[in-house]
């Protein structure tokens, strides 16, 4: 996996995470992960996320995203 390709959101800790692989075959970036704490859970973390996703795609000129399998485990209380 090449390096530059993970992201993360800090408050005093680690809040949310994606990982990412760049697929030059295809020209697409494969999201593997997008986690996020479960206190964090529907403040934009996840969004914030996919934008810096995109904008990485967008300056390495990436066609396509491709996202693996998903679980969701917030729960909106």
């Amino acid at each position: 996996m090449k390096q530059g390709n993970s992201f993360g959101v800090y408050g005093n800790e680690l809040l949310g995470f994606a990982i990412c692989e760049e697929q030059e075959w295809n020209n697409s970036f494969y999201i593997s992960n997008i986690i996020v704490s479960q206190n964090e859970c529907q403040k934009g973390i996840g969004k914030l996320l996919i934008q810096k996703i995109i904008e990485q795609a967008k300056n390495k000129k990436i066609q396509a995203y491709i996202a693996g399998n998903s679980k969701h485990e917030c729960s909106s209380n």
